[in-house]
């Protein structure tokens, strides 16, 4: 007859925690002969496997794999889901360990409720005083707000037709293995732990176990697992695995996301994925890591770059985030710390403008030995427009409009800022070149760029418009084609405006009024002109 519970235990470098570990699960009140524990050794270099094989002539229900160091906890758990036979499996970190009643309350809730996966209270153990681990934030019992509720009320409330986002809600409550799982769900699907996850691998398995099970329940008022915070230096830094848990959940969250019904919006998760790792993990704290960290991230960020970002993405991007993933898929860490450290010591250089197009003074542009498109520094698409209509009056029926406009980062020569009236559908326009006016205030007030002939003057003759016809009857919205050295950017016109303006507001020549749109834009009501 098979066990109820297979106990999964992956080991590695696990001593002096591995005896705890292990006497926890014997010492279960839901007894020896209802359970069996396969510990798979993954090159330990400790003893732990010389001690697990001691132990394994102690307990006959335990079961003793070894082999080479796999680099992770996939592997060995994979390993042990070929060989269990019990009707649940529960994953057990070989430093942690189990309050003596938690099997048998967590099998007990499982058979009532016919749950397919059975969440459970933990807690932490050790570690520097201060630190706050997972396990003290119950995913459910959080969510629920009140101990005597478990999932299973929720899920019967939340229905298997829920929204995809509160069922993702729910994924991600769950956090990780650690719980109690139907085996035979886990056979009929073939699920498996992804070996090439460094972090984040025990998510996407309860993620994508959950998502198929019906029912969900929790152990809430008893603390069945204690997960020790080890701080022995066995590992990468802890900044560095912090710094690459990051990278993961991102890519878990990508991978959670990708579902038929969710595809419509993958393109805006992508962007802010890649937005996350360029700004935060490639930020100023980027420059923290030493070199060799540094060459661990972004080896671990060019495989989620090549399977998520797509050209489509890539023009979404900043140039400036564009530039680091275009770094960090060519591997080119060197060059990467370096824009990094330009960037947060507000080191760049010039801006470049070719052919009506800006490109950003950062580091390798136009670099063959680095070789990141141009494209890559483009920010014509990212300059901000300056405006201020200051002065709107009525000669006639000519209407004189005074102001300045410039671009950020374009020097105000060889000006081309032009003014457009446009009826409502964007089936007519009509143009007219504005006179450059001196501004020799405004190159003190803008440090970024120099905008000595930001100012225009234009008349509108609303009589003649082309060819002696009078602008036609209907509403006509103003916009500013602002233009100098050959790069253009269209605006509308009015949305900063001085307080004369804005009294003129309505008043206008016989047949046309004028006002201001819900956007702020000027907008002239044309009556029949003669």
């Amino acid at each position: 007859m098979p066990p109820d519970v297979t106990v999964v235990v992956p080991v590695y470098d696990a001593m002096p925690y591995l005896v705890t570990c292990l006497s926890s699960v014997f010492e279960q009140s839901i007894g020896r002969d209802r359970l069996e524990v396969i510990a798979v050794d993954d090159g330990s270099t400790d003893g732990s496997g010389t001690q697990l094989d001691l132990l394994d002539t102690c307990w006959p229900n335990l079961h003793v794999t070894h082999q080479p160091a796999s680099g992770g906890p996939s592997h060995p758990r994979n390993v042990a889901l070929d060989q269990a036979r019990g009707r649940y499996v529960f994953f057990l970190d070989a430093d942690d360990y189990l309050g003596p009643e938690a099997l048998e309350r967590m099998v007990a809730l499982a058979d009532q409720r016919d749950a397919d996966v059975v969440a459970c209270h933990r807690r932490s153990v050790g570690g520097p005083k201060g630190i706050a681990s997972p396990a003290d934030h119950v995913p459910l019992a959080g969510r629920l707000r009140h101990p005597g509720i478990d999932a299973h009320d929720y899920m019967a409330a939340l229905g298997r037709s829920a929204a995809a986002a509160e069922q993702t809600a729910l994924l991600v409550a769950l956090g990780d293995c650690k719980q109690l799982f139907r085996r035979d769900l886990i056979t009929r699907f073939g699920m498996r732990f992804d070996e090439e996850m460094i972090f984040g691998e025990d998510t996407l398995f309860s993620a994508t176990y959950v998502d198929r099970a019906a029912t969900v329940s929790m152990v809430s008022d008893y603390d069945c697992y204690f997960e020790r915070v080890r701080d022995d230096g066995n590992n990468l830094t802890s900044r560095l695995i912090g710094t690459l848990s990051h990278v993961e959940s991102l890519e878990l969250g990508l991978r959670l996301d990708d579902r038929p019904e969710l595809r419509w919006r993958r393109d805006f998760t992508v962007r802010d994925a890649v937005l996350d790792l360029t700004q935060q993990v490639f930020g100023g704290r980027f420059l923290r890591h030493g070199p060799d960290a540094r060459r661990v991230l972004v080896d671990r960020s060019r495989g989620l770059l090549a399977t998520w970002l797509t050209p489509r993405v890539t023009a979404r991007l900043p140039a400036l985030d564009r530039v680091k993933a275009e770094l960090i898929a060519r591997g080119l860490e060197a060059e990467l710390s370096e824009l990094v450290r330009v960037v947060a010591a507000g080191e760049r250089g010039p801006d470049t403008i070719r052919a009506g197009r800006v490109y950003a003074g950062y580091p390798y542009l136009d670099d063959p030995t680095v070789g990141v498109p141009a494209s890559c520094y483009d920010i014509t698409g990212e300059l901000e427009v300056r405006h201020r209509l200051d002065t709107l009056r009525w000669d006639g029926p000519r209407l004189r409009l005074a102001g300045h406009a410039f671009l950020e980062r374009v020097d105000t020569v060889e000006v081309s800022t032009e003014l457009v009236l446009r009826d409502r559908l964007g089936r007519q326009e009509h143009r007219w070149p504005v006179s450059p006016v001196p501004t020799p205030e405004l190159a003190q007030e803008h440090g970024r760029g120099r905008f000595a002939f930001a100012g225009f003057e234009a008349t509108v003759d609303c009589t003649d418009v082309g060819d002696g016809r009078p602008l036609a009857p209907g509403r006509w919205n103003a916009f500013l084609v602002v233009g100098a050295q050959g790069v253009r950017r269209e605006i509308p016109l009015g949305g900063s405006r001085s307080e004369a303006v804005d009294a003129a507001a309505g008043s206008g020549s016989a047949g046309i009024s004028v006002c201001f749109g819900r956007l702020g834009t000027l907008t002239l009501d044309v009556g029949e002109l003669t």
